[in-house]
């Protein structure tokens, strides 16, 4: 279970038992091995999934998600293919990956585009999207899953601001059954946070939070469903004199409310990788981090109660 700074993390349940897991892929000779680390309720074990399978560069982009609706969640790439997105699904068995180009040259590619995965049209698969800067202005456009492929068209143009400092999530926050986009942002050194709420063909834009609690740039935002309501809801993670500190900013379904969850509880640095899930399977999203422990990952769990 080595670790190093450049494997990329990611969250979900990949073999569908109700329980998220942790798992890491990496460069492996210029390919890509990915490693799971399966939920119990109260532990991890490890194992390889997939051994060089499909390229693997520093720009890429990895999300995970439920690609083909069969309930065990997967990994996908989209990377930059002559100026152009291309997406390869490397889907779950269960016990294992494999790989396939579901996207080929589709929609533009740059490094600045923020990529988000979720089920933006609540059919059950879960899709591609990407916000970008339009002018000052945030524009986003999906890529809906068919279960085997992806199709691309705009959902919102220039709706709202945007800069690179922003911090962008996807998750159900209203509790409709389909994904939304949304951002939070450094307001005179506060957190506001605006949704754009999918309609399923398309998103809307409000703002649900304006100056509520402190933002700085060392902050890791997350989203999750952490009281269990059946919406989700945004939470930061921050240094805290050397510890982990969690506030965790609630929905409501129309705006979020904010309340202190955890104070210094845990160690806290910034090549930690903090994801969330429901790694114990009762219905509440957690918090959970690995981190480099003598070259090996070690992962903790803040079970949320």
């Amino acid at each position: 279970m080595e670790f190093w700074n450049t494997q990329q993390w990611l969250s979900g349940d990949f073999n569908g038992d109700g329980k998220d897991d942790f798992a890491k892929v990496f460069n492996d000779g210029g390919l890509a091995s990915i490693d799971v680390h399966l939920s119990s309720g109260s532990g991890f074990s490890f194992s390889r999934w997939a051994t060089r399978q499909g390229g693997f560069w520093n720009t890429q982009q990895w999300l995970s998600g439920d690609f083909n609706g069969d309930g065990k969640d997967d990994f996908a790439k989209v990377f930059n293919d002559g100026g152009l997105a291309s997406i390869d699904v490397h889907l779950s068995s269960g016990s294992g990956f494999s790989f396939s180009r579901w996207a080929t040259r589709q929609g533009g590619f740059w490094n600045t585009q923020q990529w988000l995965s979720g089920d933006f049209n609540g059919d059950g698969k879960d899709d591609f999207a990407k916000v970008f800067n339009d002018g000052g202005l945030a524009s986003i456009d999906v890529h809906l899953s068919s279960g085997s492929g992806f199709s691309f068209s705009r959902w919102a143009t220039r709706q709202g601001g945007f800069w690179n400092t922003q911090q962008w999530l996807s998750g159900d926050f209203n509790g409709d059954g389909k994904d939304d986009f949304a951002k939070v942002f450094n307001d005179g050194g506060l957190a506001s946070i605006d949704v754009h709420l999918s309609g399923g063909s398309g998103f809307s834009f409000s703002r649900w939070a304006t100056r509520q609690g402190g933002f700085w740039d060392a902050q890791k935002w997350l989203s999750g469903d952490f009281n269990g309501d059946g919406k989700d809801d945004f939470a930061k993670v921050f240094y805290d004199s050397g510890l982990a500190s969690i506030d965790v900013h609630l929905s409501s379904g129309s705006g979020f409310g904010f309340n202190r969850l955890v104070t210094r509880q845990g160690g806290f640095w910034d090549t930690q990788k903090w994801l969330s899930g429901n790694f114990n399977g009762d219905g509440k999203d957690d918090f959970g981090k690995a981190f480099n422990d003598g070259g090996l990952a070690s992962i903790d769990v803040h079970l949320l109660f």
